[in-house]
């Protein structure tokens, strides 16, 4: 039942957001003034990230830090794919960090009006979050988190000028994780926001985007040990095409 239900929630969210890309195709034809944001993105971050636990137990080891981390991303409409990944970090230097996620998106129309719309995201997701240190790492100490996300938010997308595009979203989920080495789960909650802004025709198509990211993950898992906050804030730059 569970796996008819898992392929069941994103085959919907692409019908839907293939038929509201369509449905702005429609809308961009009646009204030259509607943005038409860039489709294809890719970035480059700098974040700011925090990792931090709140469990209740004595650790024996930490894996909080509080140092600058890096993220590529690649997205469009439908599609999100990013992997963060950072080095040396924490007091001792020791601790590594990735995680590679991806989400599905669609979006719903709320209001379209002149050079602006707001849009309701639906989006559900999935990232596999791996942190140790040389002396965790292959243990049932590393903390190897997969998690399964669904989200509702905000969006609202706006032509400044001739070239210029703004668009800015936040969308809170509700979520579980799971670890490896057969650990027990829990809930995982997560906020993600960002803005943006384009400039069209740089070279040629090629469009310059520069934002800013925002993003929560409170892992809250039934064993005290892996209960940890993850914050970055961070600044972006990439190509839209």
């Amino acid at each position: 039942m569970l796996k008819k239900v898992s392929l069941t929630i994103p085959l919907f969210l692409l019908f839907t957001a293939v038929t509201t890309a369509q449905m702005f195709s429609i809308e961009s034809r009646e009204s030259r003034e509607t943005p038409n944001i860039p489709q294809h993105n890719v970035s480059f971050s700098y974040d700011f990230a925090n990792l931090s636990y709140f469990g209740a137990d004595i650790q024996t080891f930490d894996y909080g830090f509080n140092e600058p981390i890096f993220r590529i991303q690649y997205s469009n409409p439908l599609l999100d794919i990013y992997w963060a990944f950072g080095s040396s970090l924490g007091s001792d230097n020791d601790i590594d960090l990735t995680m590679i996620g991806i989400n599905i998106t669609g979006s719903y129309p709320i209001n379209v009006t002149g050079r602006s719309r707001f849009t309701i995201p639906i989006s559900i997701g999935t990232d596999y979050t791996l942190i140790r240190t040389g002396d965790t790492r292959g243990t049932e100490d590393e903390f190897s988190q997969n998690s399964a996300y669904f989200g509702v938010g905000l969006q609202f997308e706006s032509k400044i000028g001739s070239s210029v595009r703004f668009r800015t979203n936040a969308i809170p989920h509700i979520g579980y994780t799971s670890g490896a080495f057969g650990t027990e789960g829990g809930v995982a909650w997560k906020t993600q926001a960002s803005a943006r802004l384009f400039f069209d025709r740089i070279v040629d198509r090629f469009v310059f985007m520069i934002g800013t990211d925002f993003l929560l993950i409170r892992f809250d898992n039934s064993e005290e040990k892996f209960r940890y906050d993850y914050f970055t804030l961070g600044i972006t730059a990439g190509i839209t095409f």
